[in-house]
């Protein structure tokens, strides 16, 4: 992807119980969290933690 900045990602790592009260001091709530498991581009297996969150009102 090189230096172009429309493919530029940042990835941060947090742990799990962490991520609840950053969501909600952004103004959301979460609906619901998984892990997955899955295969770079080297075929390296890596754990992503995902959340869906909902904006508060």
């Amino acid at each position: 992807m090189g230096d172009e900045k429309a493919f530029c990602r940042h990835f941060f790592y947090y742990q799990h119980e962490d991520l609840a009260p950053l969501a909600r001091k952004a103004g959301f709530e979460v609906e619901r969290s998984w892990t997955t498991a899955e295969r770079d581009s080297s075929a390296e297996l890596q754990r992503w933690r995902k959340l869906r969150l909902r904006r508060l009102t």
